[in-house]
């Protein structure tokens, strides 16, 4: 489902048909939600976006694919059940990262975290969580 809002830490709403307005700073990506539910940071489709801006120089409203953007944190929060009974979040990273030698490095350890690949089409990059 694609949100009708999509709200960033220290921003205000913005409406997805908007996406041509100036870039984000990266800090904005600390916390998202969407229609009105919170996705923390330890989603590791939040934190492949993040990696993205800071690293790569990616502008977050014209260098990624919101649509695929938003599935791969739905896809990541997706409840699975727990042997002993329960569930949690199909895809989390706990902690914080080692330090990378390369951003590609890292971006690599992020998608193998939700089984997920990034691919650039010339113009936006594409997220997907690997979801069996």
């Amino acid at each position: 489902m694609i949100p009708r809002r999509l709200f960033l830490a220290g921003a205000a709403a913005l409406p997805l048909a908007g996406i041509a307005a100036p870039a984000l700073s990266a800090s904005a990506l600390g916390c998202v939600a969407l229609n009105d539910r919170i996705v923390s940071d330890d989603n590791p489709a939040l934190r492949v976006a993040r990696l993205l801006i800071d690293r790569f120089g990616v502008d977050f409203r014209r260098g990624i694919d919101f649509e695929s953007f938003i599935s791969a944190i739905e896809a990541s929060d997706q409840p699975v059940a727990l042997a002993g009974g329960g569930t949690e979040p199909r895809y989390r990273i706990h902690g914080d990262l080692p330090a990378f030698e390369t951003p590609l490095d890292e971006l690599t350890a992020l998608l193998g975290a939700m089984q997920g690949t990034a691919t650039f089409n010339g113009e936006r990059w594409f997220i997907a969580a690997g979801v069996a």
